[in-house]
């Protein structure tokens, strides 16, 4: 095998060493540099991870916060008891809560794209005042709407507010809330120190009347015993007699009422407390054509009730129902006597077969100084009510119109 020659390098072509540890010592130092840059490199890329990665813990935590809020404010929304409905710009139904759900009678997904107007007319169309909704730009103060004086109706208090924040534009909100009960409580008292007032002038009046009054009564008396000869004048003494009583009656449940039922509870003997009350009333019953039928089931002849005020309750009742039979009728008074459990009850029942009380009449037939008579007081009714109250009672009006009324009293005993 033959070996091949070396190369051979010419002497003009011989590499400087000094150039070549020069470059060597070059390269050494860009190396380095490029070492160092790397490194730089890789610590400022583990410093932007590290920052990356507590941004994204960050906004993850901010997530997880907003996520919390936007909960608790669906759970703020749900809870409140006051109806809460968002607008947008359009004025259209964006938002309703679940009180606003339970207020307005639709849900939240069936009312969406609503108008103001058109949410409430989904259950109270014929609530007045709405025409204060119709203009969605305007901001609503506090407002109440409604008729508190119509007892088949609502009174709901509502305000208008801007939506805040950013994109919110034109939007609004609106607040609704049923204050029926707060208003009708609010007219209460107010009615309450106007009785009281006039119940302190009435007891005045009351003393005031009664004295000249007793002493007709006993003139007209006198003068009927000495026209016993003369039959037509002694007639019209004994009106002016009965006229006397009638107005006594007025007086006295005009006093009652001013002055509040304190009864004094004894045994009654309840027919013959009705006996002398038809008797009161004979000349009504018999100018109205009505007959009086008064049926006591055994156990019930006797009631544990202030003798005073039943005799006047039960004169109320009656010349209320002769009142509704104008054209004459039947007057039916049953009483009983059961027990619930172990608390015994006993219970009457006043009956006419006149015309009937409306739903609207109904509701409001025991306010005091409420009537649907032209002469009437408006307190025969409430002074009842308040008399079975104050024996622990509770008295009902059940009527079909055109089918007559009956007035059941329940008390204790």
């Amino acid at each position: 095998m033959t070996e091949k020659p070396l190369l051979k390098v010419r002497p003009e072509e011989q590499v400087d060493p000094h150039l070549l540890q020069e470059a060597f010592e070059q390269f050494m130092l860009t190396s380095k540099a490029m070492e160092k840059a790397y490194g730089e490199l890789q610590a400022k890329v583990e410093m932007l991870n590290l920052e990356l990665e507590e941004k994204n813990r960050e906004l993850s935590a901010q997530l997880v916060a907003t996520e919390r809020a936007r909960g608790q404010l669906a759970d703020v929304l749900a809870s409140l008891g006051v109806a809460v409905a968002v607008f947008d710009e359009q004025g259209r139904l964006a938002r309703l809560n679940q009180s606003g759900e339970e207020l307005f009678g639709i849900d939240e997904s069936q009312a969406a794209g609503m108008t103001m107007v058109e949410l409430f007319a989904v259950r109270f169309r014929d609530l007045s005042g709405l025409e204060v909704l119709r203009n969605h730009a305007t901001l609503l103060a506090e407002t109440e709407i409604g008729d508190p004086d119509d007892p088949t109706g609502r009174v709901l208090r509502v305000s208008t507010h801007p939506m805040r924040g950013v994109g919110a534009g034109e939007g609004r909100i609106l607040l609704a809330d049923d204050v029926t009960e707060t208003v009708q409580r609010r007219q209460a008292a107010e009615r309450n120190q106007r009785l009281a007032a006039m119940g302190e002038m009435a007891v005045q009046i009351v003393h005031q009347i009664r004295n000249p009054m007793g002493s007709i009564e006993l003139f007209a008396s006198l003068l009927k015993r000495d026209l016993q000869d003369l039959p037509d004048k002694a007639e019209l003494a004994g009106k002016v007699q009965q006229g006397i009583k009638s107005l006594n009656l007025i007086i006295g449940n005009l006093l009652s009422f001013a002055k509040g039922a304190d009864p004094v509870i004894q045994p009654v003997d309840f027919q013959r407390l009705m006996a002398d009350a038809v008797a009161d009333l004979d000349q009504q019953f018999a100018r109205h054509g009505v007959e009086v039928i008064v049926d006591l089931q055994p156990g019930a002849e006797v009631v544990y009730v202030d003798p005073e005020l039943w005799r006047q309750a039960m004169l109320n009742l009656m010349i209320n129902a002769v009142q509704a039979m104008k054209s004459g009728g039947v007057l039916r008074i049953a009483a009983c006597r059961a027990a619930a459990g172990e608390a015994p009850w006993w219970r009457v029942a006043v009956s006419d077969t006149g015309p009937g009380i409306s739903v609207a009449v109904r509701e409001r037939i025991f306010n005091p100084f409420f009537t649907t008579k032209e002469r009437g007081t408006g307190l025969g009714l409430a002074l009842v009510h308040n008399i079975v109250k104050a024996h622990n009672g509770a008295i009902e009006v059940d009527s079909v119109e055109g089918q007559g009324a009956t007035f059941t009293i329940t008390i204790p005993g």
